[in-house]
């Protein structure tokens, strides 16, 4: 039975907090799968599956061809040659960016999920990945994932899977382990849990994926707080599989840097001096194939650290030479506040950054017609 961790009860005048209204809302929605005919027969076929799966346990850097890019050779390429995982952690974003990095991205996993993308027939096939980076506190979004759009996948037995990507956090490990041990979705990484460390937690997904889940053909990468509508997910997959194996597609523009310290996005000009980006696609949710995601991982290796992850694979795609397309099934903000929950569902919108679990929720529960 799926449920959530119970809220602490309190004593005195009850104020409620947004915490427990999205949990009320979400356990109700899991009392309400859990009574449907149709998850009773996935939780018990899957907990089968569960039983019998869980039982078992780079290329030299090119020159970056930027405009700008000369300034930023110039400026930077002084600067130390062996940058690692260790000494990135806590990356300060006011420091010279080095030029050179070699073998940067050294992580290894100690939750592993091994059997993501397992085969329980000769006949099953996985054609489509999903990566999610949470954070540990995030379990009402994983919550709300799971019992919403991510049904989508069978609890990961049917041809669309999914993973969450999380750091290291201790406070929350033993958490985290009870929850994998429920779910059997969740991949840790050997880099502390940070906002400032995305670009690894990023990279590292591409390499559980290219090592684990080589077999699937597509790959998305969004975040917890997103709706993703997976049967237009698939439809756009099947449409644009000619042009995956060369291109990267989300919501993507050239953009400067943000120069305000106040801002989350910060980047100094000793940073970053170049006046814009290259391309970038929004890390909110972008989709390309395993073939790209590989060419990604094996250039990383020799691309310096960058803590922004979505501009960090912008600049792995301008090396390599493949091209950002912009579609506009990829909504990287929310629609205006009234807008119809069926507009998330219809066959035009791929991705949505909805932020509430809540909200998702509601999306999900709410009556549309059939997708079209």
């Amino acid at each position: 039975m799926l449920s959530l961790p119970a809220v602490v009860p309190q004593y005195g005048p009850r104020r409620v907090t947004n915490e427990q209204r999205s949990r009320t809302v979400i356990n109700r929605h899991i009392l309400d799968l859990n009574n449907r005919p149709e998850t009773a027969s996935i939780n018990k076929s899957a907990s089968k599956s569960f039983t019998s799966r869980h039982t078992n346990v780079g290329a030299k850097s090119k020159t970056f061809e930027h405009e700008g890019y000369d300034k930023f050779n110039e400026t930077h390429k002084k600067f130390g040659a062996n940058l690692t995982v260790q000494n990135l952690d806590g990356y300060m974003y006011t420091e010279k960016r080095p030029y050179i990095c070699d073998n940067c991205f050294q992580t290894y996993f100690t939750f592993q999920g091994a059997n993501i993308c397992n085969k329980f027939s000769k006949s099953d096939q996985v054609d489509i990945i999903i990566l999610i980076t949470s954070a540990h506190a995030h379990v009402l979004q994983r919550m709300a994932l799971r019992t919403t759009w991510l049904t989508r996948t069978k609890q990961n037995t049917a041809k669309v899977r999914y993973l969450f990507i999380l750091g290291h956090n201790e406070k929350y490990m033993k958490q985290i382990a009870k929850e994998n041990e429920k779910f059997q979705d969740i991949i840790t990484a050997n880099f502390t849990d940070s906002y400032e460390n995305l670009t690894l937690k990023t990279i590292a997904g591409f390499k559980w994926i290219k090592q684990r889940c080589p077999q699937a053909q597509v790959v998305m990468k969004t975040d917890d707080d997103m709706f993703v509508n997976v049967e237009a997910l698939i439809y756009f997959s099947a449409k644009y599989s000619k042009y995956l194996s060369d291109h990267l597609f989300g919501a993507c523009w050239v953009r400067k840097p943000i120069r305000s310290p106040k801002s989350k996005y910060f980047v100094s000009n000793l940073t970053y001096p170049n006046e814009t980006y290259p391309k970038t696609c929004s890390g909110t949710a972008y989709v390309t194939s395993s073939k790209v995601i590989g060419k990604i991982l094996d250039i990383s290796s020799n691309v310096p650290f960058f803590h922004l992850e979505d501009v960090y694979v912008a600049f792995c795609l301008h090396q390599l030479g493949i091209s950002s397309r912009r579609h506009q099934g990829f909504l990287s903000g929310s629609l205006r506040k009234h807008t119809s929950p069926c507009v998330y569902r219809a066959k035009t919108v791929i991705s949505a950054h909805i932020h509430s679990p809540t909200k998702i929720v509601q999306i999900w529960k709410f009556k549309c017609p059939k997708f079209r």
